[in-house]
This record gives C-alpha cells, sequence and structure tokens, in this order.
C-alpha cells in the first residue's frame, strides 16, 4: 500500500504540473487519467487540445515555446520540494520512465524552433549551443510557472493522488471536477 500511494503521488504531481502549466499558458484542458499498475510501473496522461490555428512565424515559436514548457512542467512540478524545483531530480526524471516521454517530443520541438529562430549552422558546436540556448530559457520560464502555481499543482495532485484506491484501476478525473475545486475555479475564472 505504501508503494501504491508513493507512485501515486508522484504521478499525481507530473500530471497535475502538466494540467496547470497547460491553462495557465492558454492550451484547452481536458480530463486526467491515472493508472499505476502493479508489476509494471505507472500511466498517466493530461488531454490538451493542440489544435491552434497560427498564421505567422511568431504565432508557431510562441506555440512551440509553450508546448515545451508544458511538457516540462510535469518531472519539474514531480520535483517540487518545499516550494521550490529541485533541478538534480528533475533531471534525473527525464532521463527515466518518469519523463522520458515528454523529453523525446522536447527533443524534436527543439530542433523545429532552431530551425525557426537561427539561419543554418556550419558547426555542431554552434548548433549545440543555440540548442541550450533555447532549452535553458524554456526550462527557466517553466520552473517559474510551477513555482508559482505549486499550491495550485499540490492541490490537485492531492485530490488525484487521494482517488487511487487499487493497482491497475485507471482513475479519471473529469474537467467538471477540477472545475469544481474552488482554488482551481477562483485561480482560472474568467
Amino acid at each position: 500500500m505504501v508503494e501504491l500511494k508513493r507512485l501515486a503521488k508522484q504521478v499525481a504531481l507530473h500530471e497535475a504540473g502538466h494540467y496547470i502549466v497547460g491553462r495557465v499558458l492558454g492550451f484547452e484542458v481536458g480530463e486526467i487519467k491515472i493508472r499505476i499498475m502493479f508489476a509494471n510501473g505507472f500511466a498517466g496522461g493530461t488531454e490538451i487540445t493542440l489544435l491552434q490555428k497560427l498564421n505567422t512565424i511568431k504565432e508557431i515559436i510562441r506555440y512551440l515555446e509553450k508546448r515545451i514548457q508544458v511538457l516540462y512542467a510535469g518531472v519539474l512540478s514531480q520535483s517540487l520540494e518545499v516550494n521550490v524545483v529541485n533541478e538534480d531530480k528533475a533531471n534525473e526524471y527525464i532521463q527515466t520512465t518518469d519523463g522520458k516521454d515528454d523529453f523525446c517530443k522536447v527533443r524534436e520541438l527543439l530542433r523545429i524552433l532552431l530551425n525557426i529562430k537561427y539561419s543554418p549552422s556550419e558547426t555542431d558546436k554552434e548548433i549545440e549551443k543555440q540548442l541550450a540556448e533555447i532549452n535553458d530559457d524554456l526550462w527557466k520560464r517553466t520552473i517559474k510557472h510551477v513555482e508559482r502555481e505549486q499550491a495550485h499543482i499540490k492541490g490537485l495532485s492531492g485530490y488525484l493522488a487521494d482517488k487511487i484506491k487499487k493497482f491497475d484501476e485507471e482513475e479519471i478525473v473529469t474537467v467538471e471536477e477540477i472545475n469544481d475545486m474552488p482554488a482551481l475555479n477562483e485561480r482560472f475564472s474568467s
């Protein structure tokens, strides 16, 4: 039971981070699903509508930057300690199953951003420098969002984790349930 609760808390923080930062950045968000498997880890997902009309290069850049931040928000939220992100833990999580899929998407999106923002470089060293600049900027911006929204992330993740009572059962938290949470209702009411 201790392992179930520990995993539930970690996955819930991860998914709540995607949800809250996605919403802060203007994405339409939906339900959150979490399943903790007895023999085989966990699965989680936050519904985010990625379809947006993009008419200019500037809009495309902004969209890609926001999407990368939403992807990073999972491991950064999972790494919250006493209201600040533990970047060493976040880097560890992003290399493991906790954030590996998100990081694969980030790497592809970073390359697209690089191709839009910079003219083709002659050297691998220059390319790596440019990629690092883009990545570091978005990582830091995401940390600011996560730390600023930590109360909402922790509140939502606590609700999610409390719903998980058994291994191998998928728990779904609907948009309506989330919107009924007073703190989130207040935060996102327009």
